[in-house]
């Protein structure tokens, strides 16, 4: 009832006029009240109207002005993050930042969503490093695997290569037994049996050499012992190897040198090597009758070796591979001399070491081949005249020599070769029989097998220092173990030298013939 009359009230105040009912409930109207405005509601509603456009004018300002500084402060950094995220999902950018306006907490919103792009730049770059990183690596382990494949392949061709290669000398020296061992075999026969034993094993000896210095050489271990030497006196040296394998195929060579003298620093029984190795592969790889050129000349302050023939050629496919270990230019099982593709290798790998480089040329398969050697030369001056040297072949005189070997046919064969000289030989087999004997028999000289029986080399010669009977004795340590290591161990348990099998018997003649010069000095 309240809320009814004071609504009325309003309404009769707003038109000027107000009609006030007194109602005592049960008395009946008391009395009426009317109130008469002094204004026209007219004038009093356009006031209010007026007083209603300023306020909602005013709000309306208000309110752009709360709009404008909303759009400022929140909904334009908003739109800003939302515009970058797009360019970074569609671009990939990860650099582009999100422009800072202001310091609240909307500009601590564009902080946090900047280092976010930040994070997350910097993680995808090291995801995508991660992955070139892991295709390289699969690209590497591809390729690794690849050339496990190959080298593995090659390696099978090899041993291939190798058991042909070993089989074709044994043969012949079987042979060669078997004639000898005929009664009735002619002085002929016999001294032809003997020669071709020669050559084969001089094969086997040399197929043994190549592979042991390749095997120094990818280890590091190959020394040489550089001096000035000259260039004629090492191609002398190459040519007499050489020449029973050129007489053999009924080659024609043409030698061509420097009519004044030409001086290297080199090592010359190693340059000497690759000459040979050149020459041999030349000699093997043209048909019989064949001509060869071996040309030496200078120019520019270089040495060019040139060595030539013409017979297979090599291939334009096989060229650049033709210096790789057990790489062979021909592999057609037509070929007697097949070879194992050590010599090439060998050949590049000690001119190297001598500074120069070597250059294979070819036209083609059954062209011919041509390889040059480049090397620096010494500035040319007058070289010292050697001096004479006496020869003491068969000047040794008697001595006692003790074998200890258990190689029963290298150190009964070596005992005959020696007793045949003149020499008391006393053989044993093992490295304690070698320790009895030893004190008894009086060496001059002992030579003993490092992986002896029982008693191995190394020990027996710390023992025979420690003897009265032997301590002065001259002990040469023979073993299949030739490097630089092995010699430092020989050296230190007591050796006085050591030979590396397969030994040739003109190194034990010349060892002979030193140690006999230098037991008549002292």
């Amino acid at each position: 009832m309240l809320v009814v009359l004071a609504t009325t009230f309003l309404a009769l105040l707003l038109m000027g006029a107000v009609m006030l009912v007194v109602d005592l409930s049960d008395h009946g109207v008391l009395s009426t009240v009317y109130i008469k405005a002094s204004d026209e509601w007219m004038e009093r509603l356009q006031r209010y109207a007026a007083i209603l456009a300023a306020v909602m004018a005013t709000s309306l300002v208000g309110a752009m002005l709360m709009t404008s500084w909303l759009q400022k402060s929140v909904t334009r950094p908003i739109l800003a993050m939302t515009s970058v995220a797009r360019q970074v999902m569609s671009q990939r950018d990860f650099s582009l930042r999100v422009a800072k306006s202001t310091n609240d907490e909307i500009g601590y919103l564009v902080d946090t969503f900047n280092a976010m792009l930040e994070e997350i730049g910097r993680r995808t770059l090291a995801l995508e490093e991660s992955n070139r990183t892991l295709e390289q690596e699969m690209g590497e382990r591809r390729n690794a695997e690849k050339a496990l494949l190959a080298a593995d392949h090659q390696k099978d061709e090899f041993l291939a290569t190798l058991a042909h290669e070993l089989r074709n000398p044994l043969a012949p020296l079987l042979n060669a037994l078997e004639i000898l061992r005929l009664p009735d075999s002619s002085v002929g026969a016999s001294l032809a049996a003997r020669e071709m034993m020669d050559r084969q094993l001089r094969q086997l000896v040399q197929l043994v050499n190549d592979l042991l210095d390749v095997s120094r050489i990818a280890t590091g271990k190959m020394v040489l012992r550089p001096e000035r030497c000259e260039l004629h006196g090492i191609v002398r040296i190459a040519m007499e190897a050489a020449a029973a394998l050129i007489e053999a195929q009924h080659h024609q060579l043409d030698l061509v040198l420097p009519t004044e003298s030409v001086y290297l620093m080199a090592d010359p029984s190693r340059l000497a090597q690759v000459f040979v190795n050149l020459l041999n592969n030349a000699a093997k790889f043209t048909d019989p009758g064949g001509k060869l050129e071996f040309v030496a000349k200078v120019h520019a302050g270089k040495l060019e070796v040139m060595v030539s023939d013409n017979g297979a050629g090599i291939s334009t496919d096989r060229l650049p591979l033709v210096f790789d270990m057990f790489a062979q230019a021909d592999r057609s099982l037509d070929r007697t001399q097949a070879g194992l593709g050590v010599g090439l290798s060998l050949a590049k790998q000690l001119v190297e070491l001598h500074g120069g480089h070597i250059v294979a040329r070819s036209g083609g398969a059954g062209t011919g081949s041509k390889f040059s050697v480049y090397l620096p030369i010494l500035p040319a001056v007058e070289a010292p005249r050697p001096t004479p040297v006496q020869d003491t072949r068969e000047q040794t005189g008697k001595l006692r020599i003790l074998l200890a070997d258990d190689n029963v046919d290298f150190v009964s064969s070596l005992a005959i070769l020696l007793e045949a000289g003149g020499h008391e030989v006393a053989v044993t087999h093992d490295g304690v029989q070698a320790l009895e004997i030893a004190p008894r028999f009086g060496p001059d000289l002992c030579f003993l097998d490092i992986g002896l029986p029982r008693l191995h080399g190394y020990d027996l010669a710390r023992r025979l220092r420690a003897l009265p009977g032997t301590r002065d004795a001259f002990l040469v340590a023979i073993s299949g173990w030739g490097q630089p290591e092995d010699k430092r161990r020989s050296l230190e348990a007591g050796f006085d030298q050591h030979l590396a099998k397969p030994v040739d018997f003109e190194q034990i003649r010349d060892l002979l013939n030193d140690f006999h010069t230098m037991r008549q000095r002292q």
